[in-house]
């Protein structure tokens, strides 16, 4: 389970707020959110508030006009609590990190759904420009990319539900390695 600072009801909001605003350049629910600023906080170079801000409802042109200044404070807060959260997550014990999969059910079976996670991972690697990556770090990338960027969309339809389910399990892992890998101290 994921370690986040947001209570069932704010993370439940902010997959409201989502649902409203949302369009097809935006982030679409709280798992994507998650990987959009896990990747950020993995990231070897920030991006600021003016740069994420906009990312997650698809540019300048898409993001939302709330009712009041209060809403639009509370959306922020909750926003930059998720954000500081996950990142002080991976500060503090990267080994501990945990990411805020969905769930959903495939045959009868329960299974872990990763695909909104990767691709907003992929759309925070994207936002934050990340330089070249040496082959070990692509391969931990590619653990990611593989559920979250659309090019591989064929490799998974080919996966038997176990094969999907390994992959997936490969995820969370290759999260940390690229943490440490970018902040070792």
């Amino acid at each position: 389970m994921n370690m986040t600072t947001l209570s069932d009801d704010e993370l439940d909001y902010l997959d409201e707020v989502f649902a409203t605003f949302g369009n097809e350049q935006s982030i679409i629910d709280v798992c994507e959110l998650d990987g959009f600023f896990t990747a950020l906080a993995v990231s070897p170079k920030p991006a600021s508030l003016e740069q994420w801000y906009p990312a997650l409802w698809g540019g300048d042109n898409h993001v939302p006009e709330l009712d009041s200044e209060e809403e639009a404070e509370q959306l922020l807060e909750l926003l930059t609590s998720l954000q500081t959260g996950i990142a002080q997550q991976l500060a503090q014990d990267p080994e501990q990190f945990t990411a805020l999969f969905g769930e959903g059910e495939f045959n009868g079976e329960e299974v872990t759904v990763v695909e909104e996670w990767c691709h907003g991972f992929m759309r925070g690697v994207a936002l934050a420009g990340w330089p070249k990556l040496n082959n070990e770090q692509q391969k931990w990338l590619q653990a990611i990319s593989l559920h979250g960027d659309e090019q591989h969309l064929s490799a998974l339809q080919a996966m038997s539900l176990d094969e999907h389910q390994d992959s997936v399990i490969k995820i969370e892992p290759a999260v940390r390695a690229l943490y440490l890998a970018f902040h070792n101290k």
